[in-house]
C-alpha cells in the first residue's frame, strides 16, 4: 500500500498504520481485556507510557470521549510489560500489555498508537466481538483517521457538561481555571498523583498527539503553572499550539471527572488559542 506523504512524520513513522497494524476492538461498558503488542526495529526502553494511558484514561477520566461518562471508564494494567508490574521499565524490541478496560473510547485507542511511533508492528485486540455500530473499530478505521487529522475522529466532549463554562480566546497559552461548591478539597493539589499530573497528563500525554503535522509539538509546555485560591485553581500554560475542539473536550470532560469524583465544581472559565 503507498503510504501518504504526510504521514512520514520526520523519524514518528506513522506507515505501520497502513500495513503492519492489527486492531479489533468494540467499545462497551461491559469489562474486557484488551491486549496489545508492539515490536521494534532495535531495543528501546519502554518506562510508564502505558502505565500512564491506563492512569489517564481511568483517574483523569479522560479515556470516554463523547461516548462514555467520564466517571464511567476502566482501565486497568493487568499483564505484561507495565513498569508498575515489573518494577521499574523494560528494555527489548518486543512488548505485551494487557489492559481490563470498559467504557473506554475507541479514539483513545488512537492516541495510544500515536504514541506507540515509530514501531515496525503494532496488534491491539479486545475480547469482544465487532458489530456494524460506532463503537467497533478495525485498522481500516484508522488508516482513514490518521491521515485525515479531523477532530472528529479525537476524543470528543461527553454532554451534557454538567456546570457552567464560560470560554475565552487567548493568543498565547491556554489558562483553565475551576470554581468548587465550598472550600478546596486539599486533596485535589496535595494527594499523591496531584492536580499538577493530572493536568500535565491532559496535555503531555493526550493533547499533543492531535497536531497531526507535529509542527507546534516543541512549543508546547507540557507542565502548566497553578495557583489555589479557597475554593478555586487556576492553571496556566505558557504555550498551548493544539488543536482547539479536542484539547477542549479533553479539558472539560477532566473537569467533569473532578466534578462527579472528586468535589462539585460550580463554574469552569478556559481559555485556549
Amino acid at each position: 500500500m503507498t503510504i501518504p506523504h504526510d504521514i512520514l512524520i520526520g523519524e514518528a513513522l506513522m506507515g505501520f498504520v497502513f500495513d503492519k497494524l492489527e486492531l479489533r476492538y468494540r467499545a462497551s461498558p461491559e469489562p474486557q481485556v484488551l491486549r496489545v503488542r508492539s515490536r521494534y526495529a532495535s531495543p528501546l526502553e519502554r518506562g510508564n507510557q502505558n502505565d500512564v494511558f491506563a492512569w489517564a484514561a481511568e483517574r483523569n477520566g479522560l479515556g470516554g470521549g463523547a461516548e462514555f461518562a467520564p466517571s464511567a471508564v476502566r482501565m486497568k494494567a493487568l499483564a505484561g510489560d507495565f513498569a508498575s508490574l515489573k518494577g521499574g521499565p523494560v528494555t527489548g524490541t518486543d512488548f505485551s500489555f494487557d489492559f481490563e478496560v470498559a467504557s473506554l473510547s475507541p479514539k483513545y485507542l488512537r492516541n495510544m498508537i500515536e504514541s506507540m511511533r515509530p514501531c515496525v508492528s503494532l496488534s491491539m485486540v479486545g475480547d469482544l466481538p465487532l458489530d456494524d455500530t460506532p463503537l467497533s473499530i478495525t485498522e481500516l478505521d484508522m488508516q482513514k483517521w490518521v491521515p485525515s487529522g479531523a477532530k472528529e475522529t479525537y476524543l470528543g466532549l461527553y454532554e451534557p457538561v454538567p456546570f457552567p463554562v464560560e470560554e475565552g480566546t487567548l493568543t498565547k497559552g491556554a489558562s483553565l481555571r475551576i470554581f468548587f461548591e465550598g472550600p478546596l478539597d486539599p486533596g485535589l493539589v496535595d494527594r499523591p498523583a496531584g492536580l499538577a499530573w493530572r493536568m500535565s497528563s491532559v496535555t503531555g500525554r493526550m493533547v499533543f498527539l492531535l497536531d497531526p503535522t507535529e509542527t507546534k509539538i516543541g512549543s508546547l509546555a507540557l507542565v502548566p503553572r497553578l495557583s489555589k485560591g479557597s475554593a478555586d485553581l487556576a492553571v496556566k500554560w505558557e504555550r498551548f499550539n493544539v488543536v482547539r475542539e479536542p484539547a477542549r473536550a479533553l479539558l472539560l470532560n477532566m473537569c467533569t471527572h473532578i466534578h462527579e469524583t472528586v468535589q462539585p465544581v460550580k463554574k469552569v472559565v478556559l481559555k485556549l488559542p
